[in-house]
């Protein structure tokens, strides 16, 4: 892990001048002339993935994952495809994760603030607690897809659902994750 002493300089501007647009449940989009961050904000809903690649379609975007303890699977990965063909850069600030984690794992760089908690765990049915294993069958597809190695994918997907894997500096390297540490949290 790299430690990074600020935010990037359109991250600190649109947290502090809040140019808010409403997307979705899930969703803020932030623009400014040359930059546009989307952050997700709680749990990702379906269509999120719709309004994501709307509002990435034609501009440098940072996508920032604040406060999301995960939502639907199949929009996380929706997204995360995006991310990774359009080169986009990834933050998580406080919590991501579950699908959240999923989602940020696809960064082109992938960044965190020293108190920033991401997880991970096995998909599951949220009325009955089971794991879903095509679901999971297809997070693998996708990880390997992203180039993590099988281990990794074992890391990402083994804790049940009432468990997390926490990713720390030591997962992140045993797993070659590359991850950005930056010194303050957004304002």
């Amino acid at each position: 892990m790299r430690t990074i002493d600020s935010l990037a300089p359109a991250v600190a501007v649109a947290a502090t001048i809040g140019l808010v647009t409403p997307a979705s449940a899930a969703t803020s989009i932030y623009t400014s002339p040359e930059k546009t961050i989307v952050y997700f904000v709680g749990n990702i809903a379906p269509g999120d993935d719709a309004t994501f690649r709307n509002a990435v379609s034609n501009v440098t975007t940072t996508v920032v994952f604040a406060d999301n303890p995960g939502g639907y699977i199949t929009a996380a990965l929706n997204i995360g495809e995006i991310i990774r063909s359009k080169g986009l850069e990834t933050i998580a600030a406080r919590l991501c994760a579950s699908a959240c984690a999923l989602a940020w794992l696809a960064g082109s760089s992938k960044s965190v603030f020293p108190d920033t908690r991401v997880g991970f765990h096995a998909a599951y049915n949220m009325q009955t607690k089971q794991e879903l294993g095509a679901t999971n069958a297809l997070i693998g597809a996708y990880l390997t897809k992203l180039g993590y190695s099988y281990a990794a994918v074992k890391f990402f997907t083994e804790a049940p659902p009432n468990g997390m894997q926490w990713l720390t500096p030591a997962t992140a390297r045993q797993y070659g994750i590359e991850v950005n540490i930056y010194k303050s949290p957004p304002q």
